[in-house]
């Protein structure tokens, strides 16, 4: 079995995240191996159906967490994590190479994406479909007359908090 997490009292977090703490991390008996994410099935009609058949993730059972579902707010009902008042956020996982994959393919796409002309076809290439080709050929053709400039920036996330 993997090494405990230590036991830290709620006031003493609370001290160090006055304004809200981070979410307990949820660690299966093999780290590092897997993403995990808590889906909210009641967000949109479908969206487990969705996350599970089309997206390639999987239910993480009992047997697969560091500790017990208690520990973490889960119970577990029918082997899969669940927690909410109805069960309505279910835990997760896939390889992380394989979300890693996934992550780095969606980069590349974006940054493929990225500049004027890009811009500029995709919009032609949309209206074309949606409108017909004489729409698709005058949208083209304004963009003749406007300059467009799209970047990327580096987002700061909040660091880590000391251990």
């Amino acid at each position: 079995m993997a090494k405990k997490l230590p036991k830290v009292s709620v006031i003493d977090r609370r001290k160090l995240h006055p304004f809200g703490a981070p979410s307990q991390p949820v660690t299966l008996k093999t780290p590092g191996e897997w993403a995990i994410r808590i889906i909210n099935s009641k967000s949109r009609t479908g969206r487990l159906h969705d996350v599970i058949h089309n997206k390639g993730w999987v239910y993480v059972t009992p047997e697969e967490l560091d500790g017990t579902p208690d520990e973490l707010g889960f119970e577990a009902k029918d082997g899969r994590l669940v927690r909410g008042e109805h069960g309505e956020e279910v835990l997760v996982k896939m390889f992380q190479s394989d979300f890693d994959a996934i992550q780095q393919a969606k980069s590349s796409l974006n940054l493929k994406n990225l500049g004027g002309k890009q811009t500029r076809d995709a919009v032609a290439q949309e209206t074309a479909v949606a409108h017909g080709s004489q729409a698709g050929d005058a949208v083209a053709r304004q963009f003749d007359h406007i300059d467009i400039k799209d970047g990327r920036e580096r987002i700061e996330l909040e660091p880590e908090p000391a251990a």
